[in-house]
């Protein structure tokens, strides 16, 4: 399990599935019980999640 931080400041906690360089696929489950995949640019994402 790792966490993900977007650059708005939402926090994803789950898995990285794949990363092509440019972006990241991301397994995922919130608090209420949802889950699903997302793709993720690096764009996106808050510096300190991708160090």
């Amino acid at each position: 399990m790792t966490a993900l931080r977007l650059r708005e400041g939402k926090l994803l906690a789950g898995r990285v599935l794949s990363d092509d360089g440019g972006a990241v696929e991301f397994a995922f489950r919130t608090p209420q019980g949802v889950a699903g995949t997302t793709r993720v640019r690096y764009a996106d994402i808050h510096p300190e999640s991708i160090a």
